[in-house]
């Protein structure tokens, strides 16, 4: 676990990860460390077995690919959705399918397809080309010899074949698309009253009785929730883990494996200018005066005075007061016409009057720097700093894993905390959702604290950013439903607020009435005091209709509604509204619409359509094979 998080701590493998994860299989065949007891197998599929080490390997990159893909926002409910114990295993089990297959048909790789397609991967590109010796570090910072990494590249290369040749019978024909492509786009235009709930808010009347029925059978809603108390020792790159200077050839080898990305620069110039401004539209005689201003500017220069002092006294820019100073800029960073003059200028050169939207410059330039890789000596102090910060994450990763070690062993919390001169720090009660003080968002931390049984149990370390925490439960508050008094005042507006939505929703059953009586929606509204409007066209896609919001069920019986005017069968109540409702216009989708995307939509279509195709044969794969599962030994591994 530690050598992972160690090689874990840079880019690199997230890279390589990437490269094989965004394919549609994961396949590991290759000789990394060792990780798990053994070689058990998890399944059987026909005579192949799926070890144990090959599980955690492919379930390690699984976990990886998801976090980096979802950062902060990889919750641990959604992490349990992602069923990534679960993910991993059906992959494994479909490419032994999808290789036993490819070997009944005979179908191979042939070694130049699987050096096409590494020698293409950004990873291991430098100056546009493939680079043997990224490539060997690359793949020995991660664990991977090249015969395993290029094993797994096998695999996806032979996935895809597979995928290709199940999808060359799975297509559809135009007017099947056309036809569908008229189902999807059919749209509908509603004219509707809205029915303000608020209206009728304050006509509801609190009533004890009735009050105490409506908490007793929504008391859920005011539930409070498990809140904790805790203590945690926080394990931070900022702490107290002094680590090493890197050596020369750890710098030398960010250097190499980084260049590209981080050490080149773009051309840039550094400038002064002195700014007669005048707007682009103003007449020529304002033009002129700004120009003549400059005119007499340049002859001071010619004459000796300082561009900087000459600046501060007469330039209209904001930048006077520093003598004109611009800075150091890149191309793109100006307007054109400043740009071009600025770079064509050495150092020391000045420029004739320049003229752009903002006025009449003069532009001096004091520095140039040129484009290009930046040399290794002017970046090696960032680049230790890079090094050693990524080193202190590491070093505060393993003082965590250690301690969480040894306090599983029965070590002293305060003992652990005292021994790497960090201090305890305390929380107010906590509950999901909530910030922790000095911390911030940090759901993982709340949601391992929840999970702690009973006062003084020890958590596993959490990660939180780039901090790693280990939690003791102090307090531990069981989620229960409060007394009417304790939440009286939000029972209060929720029971007012129940009320006007059943008087609107009444108000709506009497207005739909009217219209079914043979009145308009608009005499019927006028009779209430209320207007009618009207939707945008919408489709049955989706459950958001233009100037509604999403009303569930709504979409389904406006569609279901055949003609023109006639009002939908019942009313609606959304957010404590109601709403009356009449067909107002069919729009059926045309043919001309559909030949303008006819290429987009074919692909699409014979996409999903080569898919199903693909679902079912891995299915049919599935029923004929013999395969069996180790359901013990998957159950330790969730």
């Amino acid at each position: 676990m530690l050598d992972f998080m160690r090689r874990n701590a840079g880019s690199w493998f997230v890279k390589i990860a990437l490269a094989i994860i965004s394919l549609t299989f994961i396949f590991f065949l290759g000789q990394g460390g060792q990780i798990g007891p053994g070689q058990q197998a998890v399944a059987t599929v026909g005579d192949h077995e799926i070890s144990l080490r090959e599980f955690q390997q492919t379930r390690i990159r699984n976990d990886a690919y998801f976090r980096n893909t979802y950062g902060d926002q990889l919750t641990p409910e959604l992490l349990a959705a992602l069923d990534v114990p679960g993910t991993t295993l059906n992959q494994l089990v479909e490419g032994a399918l999808l290789r036993q297959e490819a070997d009944n048909l005979g179908i191979q790789v042939p070694d130049d397809a699987v050096r096409s397609v590494i020698e293409q991967m950004d990873a291991f590109q430098r100056n546009g080309s493939f680079s043997p010796g990224i490539y060997r570090i690359a793949l020995q910072r991660q664990g991977y010899t090249p015969a395993g990494f290029e094993a797994s590249i096998r695999n996806e290369i032979l996935t895809g074949q597979m995928r290709d040749i199940v999808g060359m019978g799975a297509r559809v024909t135009e007017e099947e698309t056309f036809n569908e492509f008229v189902r999807s786009e059919q749209k509908v235009k509603l004219a509707y009253i809205k029915v303000p709930g608020e209206d009728y808010r304050d006509q509801v009347q609190i009533e004890e009785e009735a009050l105490a029925t409506f908490f007793s059978e929504n008391g859920q809603d005011y539930e409070i929730p498990d809140s904790v108390s805790i203590e945690y020792i926080a394990y931070t790159p900022d702490g107290n883990f002094e680590v090493a200077e890197p050596s020369r050839e750890q710098i030398e080898e960010y250097y190499a494996l980084h260049e590209p990305d981080e050490f080149t620069r773009a051309e840039s110039v550094a400038a002064r200018h002195i700014l007669k401004r005048v707007d682009a539209e103003a007449p020529d005689e304002d033009k002129a005066a700004a120009r003549t201003a400059l005119e007499a500017a340049k002859a001071r220069l010619e004459a000796g005075e300082s561009f900087a002092d000459l600046a501060s006294e007469v330039s209209d820019d904001a930048t006077a007061k520093t003598g004109g100073d611009l800075g150091s800029f890149g191309r793109g960073a100006m307007v054109k016409p400043f740009e071009e003059a600025a770079f064509a200028l050495e150092p020391g050169g000045r420029s004739d009057i320049v003229e752009t939207r903002f006025g009449f410059h003069l532009i001096e330039v004091y520095e140039r720097q040129a484009g290009g890789t930046v040399p290794l000596d002017e970046v090696e102090e960032k680049i230790i700093k890079k090094l050693k910060d990524r080193e202190r994450k590491t070093a505060s990763l393993e003082a965590a894993i250690d301690d969480g070690a040894a306090l599983l062993d029965g070590a002293s919390f305060d003992k652990v905390a005292a021994d790497r001169g960090i201090d305890i720090e305390i929380t107010p009660l906590l509950k999901l959702g909530d910030e922790v003080p000095g911390i911030g968002k940090a759901p993982s931390f709340i949601a391992a604290a929840v999970e702690l049984e009973k006062e003084g149990d020890v958590s596993e370390p959490v990660r939180v950013g780039d901090g790693n925490y280990i939690l003791r439960l102090k307090t531990h508050k069981a989620a229960h439903i409060p007394d009417l008094a304790t939440v009286r005042e939000d029972v209060e507006r929720d029971f007012r607020k129940a009320g006007a939505a059943s008087a609107a929703r009444a108000k709506a059953d009497a207005l739909l009435a009217g219209v079914r009586d043979g009145k308009t929606l608009e005499e019927v509204a006028k009779t209430a005091g209320l207007e009618t409007k009207t939707t945008e066209p919408f489709s049955k896609r989706g459950g958001f209709i233009p100037g509604l919001g999403a009303i569930p069920g709504l979409k389904d019986v406006a569609f279901s509604v055949k003609n023109a005017g006639e009002p939908l069968p019942r009313t609606f109540e959304s957010r404590g509204d109601a709403y009356v409702l009449v067909l107002e216009e069919r729009v059926s989708a045309d043919r001309d619409k559909f030949d303008e995307r006819r290429d987009e939509l074919l692909d699409a279509a014979n996409k999903q359509t080569a898919n199903r195709a693909y679902a079912q044969f891995i299915g049919k794969l599935r029923s004929s094979a013999q395969v069996s599962y180790n359901p013990e030994l998957i159950a330790s591994q969730r």
